[in-house]
């Protein structure tokens, strides 16, 4: 018999057999608050702090000038800063899904909920990018009549 079957028929065996039944009977939980009285563990930071290195200079690298201050509260809903975000996606995925379908976007519909930060006057960097939009976004693209639009 092969090594291996035997060890494996051998441990099945032994869980098989085992008479004692072990069972959950009570849970204990305490809240451990997170603020800057934790101290923090050296070899732990020293081992991110390359990581954290790469990651700071990407998001800090500057895309692009604001040449002033946008909300979402700019306007009832619809404001600059969610036009803008509508504009880049659209120029973004336009090229994409017409190489995919052979179709073109013709407009670009946004959650007005999901912009979570204002566009500051100012350098603006990936990190700018994430605060105002910090989810694992996806364009999704819907086939619509005119009716169904309306």
């Amino acid at each position: 018999m092969n090594k291996r079957v035997f060890y494996a028929l051998y441990c099945l065996c032994i869980l098989y057999n085992c008479k004692e039944r072990l069972s959950l009977d009570k849970v204990k939980a305490s809240r451990v608050e997170i603020n800057d009285s934790l101290i923090e563990k050296e070899d732990i930071k020293s081992f991110i702090a390359p990581y954290k290195q790469h990651i700071d200079s990407s998001l800090n690298a500057i895309l692009s000038y604001s040449p002033d201050l946008y909300t979402k509260n700019d306007g009832e809903l619809n404001t600059a800063i969610g036009n803008m975000i509508a504009d880049a996606v659209f120029e973004l995925a336009g090229p994409v899904f017409n190489k995919r379908s052979g179709k073109a976007l013709d407009f670009v519909l946004l959650n007005h909920g999901g912009i979570r930060s204002v566009l500051p006057k100012g350098n603006i960097n990936s990190r700018t990018a994430y605060k105002i939009m910090p989810f694992e976004n996806e364009v999704v693209v819907v086939g619509l009549t005119g009716l169904q639009l309306q």
